[in-house]
């Protein structure tokens, strides 16, 4: 029952982070465009700009942050300990995978 409550905790962080993500960057594209579209190509020229990707990082990492917390806060057991990195190596690790995948 553990095992399965773990699963349900962690797909309930991943839905949250995208109920979170999705509409904001929906939100911003439309404000940044000045209206709504539907086209890929208009979609994703505004959101591919560099101050967009920027604010996407910030935004995505606060998503993945609260998502992970309520997964850990679901969890049943290590709960806030699998949140969170055992050592601050970790952390850097993250943070130059991400600017390695940003590089392309």
């Amino acid at each position: 029952m553990q095992i399965l409550r773990s699963m349900v905790a962690v797909f309930a962080g991943l839905v949250l982070i995208s109920v979170i993500v999705e509409p904001l960057e929906f939100g911003l594209v439309t404000l940044v465009n000045g209206e709504v579209t539907t086209d890929p190509d208009i979609y994703f020229r505004v959101r591919n700009t560099p101050a967009f990707l920027a604010a996407k990082v910030v935004y995505n990492t606060a998503a993945a942050i609260v998502g992970g917390l309520v997964a850990a806060r679901l969890a049943p057991r290590a709960g806030w300990q699998a949140a969170a990195p055992d050592e601050p190596r970790g952390c850097i690790e993250i943070v130059s995978m991400t600017v390695n995948a940003a590089r392309g």
